[in-house]
């Protein structure tokens, strides 16, 4: 994807910039690293041993690296898709108003709604061995520490679909759910579900570099 923007913008409107060097980190999507000539900040030990010259050592960086999976739920809608900002009749008037000035659909970032607590009603009636489990925390403790909730990826699918009963969503939505679809309700239906069409995203988390 960032590849393909690139091109875009290179064939649409020359060169933004040049580099002789990239500095890089001792971290990122396995196989890119090769593409760079790369000076490094990271561990001197990783680096050197890919003869990456050095110019900050930093122990510990690129480490803990997440690889998170998402599971989505399909709604149509009456707005474009990224597919038609992308290749459609109106992609280069599109790249035209976020060069100028940042506006248009390429102004806002798509795929990504918030990071949320589940509300309440997403996070009661635990089972009796969660609830003792849970019960040896403070009841003070912050929630973003939760130790063990019951379904998560069910309750985070459910929340999901809450979504479209906003009046923002409902303005938009043009039929029903076309995946899984509304016969999938349980929380066995929806896991089953979400084993079966689990896909990976960009690695996006590691340690802090500074």
């Amino acid at each position: 994807m960032h590849c393909l923007a690139f091109i875009i913008i290179a064939s649409c409107c020359g060169i933004l910039g040049d580099a002789r060097r990239l500095p890089s980190s001792a971290f990122g999507v396995p196989g890119v690293n090769g593409t760079y000539d790369y000076v490094g900040i990271g561990p001197a030990a990783v680096l050197q041993s890919h003869n990456i010259p050095v110019i900050s050592d930093l122990p510990g960086v690129g480490e803990n690296l997440w690889d998170p999976v998402f599971f989505i739920t399909t709604t149509p809608v009456n707005t474009s898709s990224g597919s038609a900002l992308l290749f459609g009749p109106q992609a280069a008037k599109v790249l035209e108003e976020y060069l100028e000035d940042g506006s248009g659909p390429w102004g806002a970032a798509g795929g990504h709604f918030s990071f949320e607590r589940i509300p309440a009603h997403l996070r009661s009636n635990f089972t009796n061995s969660t609830a003792q489990a849970l019960s040896w925390f403070p009841s003070d403790w912050p929630e973003i520490e939760y130790g063990i909730a019951p379904s998560p990826g069910a309750n985070a699918f459910k929340r999901s679909r809450e979504f479209w009963k906003t009046p923002a969503a409902r303005a938009i939505k043009t039929g029903p759910e076309a995946s899984p679809g509304e016969v999938i309700q349980t929380d066995a239906q929806i896991e089953e579900y979400i084993k079966g069409n689990l896909f990976v995203w960009e690695e996006e988390t590691i340690r802090k570099l500074f």
